[in-house]
């Protein structure tokens, strides 16, 4: 209780590389499976609860613990230098009235405290359910990270790393001392402390420190710049100083432009689109989150891989378990029929083939897929038996059935996919 009022250097470290991990571990949990995108929203609104739960109580709980302690040292303290050793009716009405409300605050966290933790019970049902916890079996030669000394001690330089290059550089000194790793990771540069420090400016928005920055230590990385600019734009427009945006573009950032399309969306969402907050507000982390990463890049001259081996997993392990259960269910059916019986995750889906919508029969090599005139789409055997019914010129033209529209035979073109 002491560290949460009072704050501690190593602790908001480490709670903002924390809340760094978990924006990486479930920035693309959506294209990843489903099953994982419920998890992440249930985990997001018991975010939501417990800082909900902390802005309600904890200035209240900081106000009352200052006041005991100052009491503490201007009353009690006192009191017991005196021979009697009493404390007076009023120093006891005050110490008392001060534990009374305490008191208060505290049942009602607890009441507030049981509806929280219905909330945190559900999450973990979704994540038994949804979340795999035997992994064997998944991969060839597949390493459990407590058969070896030198696999675990891997995994912890490897985390080590990805802290270290991230500018958490006391987080990365307690999990060096913590994992026993033999030996620290890679000096960062001479300006190394100015990692954290600039980290947090990002956070807060603080641009004018960071541009100083990026002009001092540029050495021709013009995307360092350019991400700077896009990070001004974004913030001049979500003030509403569109004016001041215009005079910016076309000062500070007219080489820019033509060539970087992301230059154009950020204008085209905020001069053209009716409800441009909303894109601004989703742009703006993601810009952060680059402008950061490329500012850790030009300070460590490494990127470590962690993160996108999360990614690849957080994707990947879902749909291995999937077929797995299917395997293990029935193994004789897995392959025994046609299609594939998993659905196979992609960013482009669609349809290889047409059915046709006069002959309800699927298009083959032989029967290929045909567009009229009119733009509407059939198959060869239906063009020709409507042709075939036509009165026109022994069976030249075709009336299409959806639309008033008449064409020729010739005019049918054959789609190829």
């Amino acid at each position: 209780f002491q560290m949460t009022l009072d704050g501690d250097g190593m602790g908001d470290d480490y709670a903002a590389y924390q809340r760094q991990l978990e924006a990486a571990i479930w920035a693309n949990s959506a294209g990843g499976s489903p099953d994982l995108a419920k998890t992440c929203e249930s985990l997001a609104k018991i975010r939501e609860e417990l800082v909900t739960l902390r802005e309600k109580y904890l200035p209240s709980l900081v106000k009352t613990a200052t006041s005991l302690r100052k009491l503490k040292e201007e009353v009690v303290e006192e009191s017991a230098k005196t021979s009697t050793g009493e404390l007076s009716i009023a120093a006891q009405f005050l110490i008392e009235q001060d534990i009374e409300k305490a008191e208060i605050d505290l049942r009602d966290i607890v009441s507030d405290h049981r509806s929280a933790h219905t909330a945190i019970s559900k999450s973990g049902k979704d994540i038994d359910r949804y979340l795999g916890k035997n992994l064997s079996g998944l991969f060839k030669g597949q390493k459990d990270l407590d058969c070896s000394d030198q696999i675990r001690l891997s995994t912890s330089e490897l985390i080590c790393k990805h802290i270290h290059t991230s500018g958490y550089i006391k987080s990365s000194a307690a999990l060096v001392k913590d994992a026993g790793i033999p030996k620290e990771p890679e000096k960062l540069p001479e300006d190394r402390m100015d990692v954290e420090a600039l980290t947090f400016q990002l956070k807060e928005k603080n641009l004018a420190t960071l541009d100083q920055w990026v002009k001092k230590n540029e050495d021709g990385n013009y995307a360092l710049r350019a991400d700077l600019d896009k990070l001004r734009l974004i913030k001049l427009i979500q003030a509403g100083e569109r004016t001041k945006a215009i005079e910016y573009c076309k000062t500070a950032m007219r080489s820019s432009i033509d060539s970087d399309r992301e230059f154009g969306a950020i204008i085209t969402a905020a001069f053209m689109l009716k409800d441009s907050r909303v894109y601004l507000q989703k742009r703006l982390p993601a810009q952060i989150d680059a402008l950061q990463k490329r500012i850790m890049y030009a300070l460590t001259y490494e990127q470590c891989l962690l993160p996108y081996l999360l990614n690849i997993g957080i994707q990947s392990i879902p749909n291995l378990m999937h077929i797995r259960q299917h395997v293990d269910k029935r193994p004789e059916f897995m392959f025994s029929g046609d299609e594939f019986p998993l659905a196979l995750y992609s960013e482009c889906d669609g349809h290889c083939t047409v059915n046709c919508p006069i002959l309800r029969q699927q298009v083959t090599k032989e029967n290929p897929a045909m567009r009229i005139s009119c733009g509407h789409v059939m198959s060869k055997d239906a063009v020709t038996k409507l042709s075939a019914q036509s009165s026109f010129r022994g069976g030249n033209r075709i009336k299409c059935p959806y639309c008033p529209s008449e064409s020729t035979i010739e005019q049918a073109q054959e789609l190829k996919f």
